[in-house]
């Protein structure tokens, strides 16, 4: 099936963190993907095989309040 229902790309968004002992400054896309819990685990793998970085930062967010037809859109276009 599919790994998300859609997919916002913002940015680019200016970065800075913290690698391998020397801060560093990028330009980033931050990436909203929308999905289930239960398709949570292949956006997660599908990520990490395609991600240039060695950790990408990768964050779930459940939905406090989530509107009813909207969440049978979403589990409807994953499947």
């Amino acid at each position: 099936g599919r790994l998300a229902a859609c997919v916002n790309r913002i940015g680019p968004v200016h970065s800075t963190y913290r690698w391998n002992g020397s801060v560093q400054h990028e330009a980033e896309h931050q990436l909203l993907i929308k999905t289930t819990r239960e398709a949570r685990a292949g956006v997660r793998d599908f990520i990490a095989a395609r991600h240039p970085y060695q950790v990408p930062e990768l964050v779930a967010l459940a939905a406090e309040v989530l509107d009813e037809a909207y969440g049978r859109w979403l589990r409807e276009q994953i499947g």
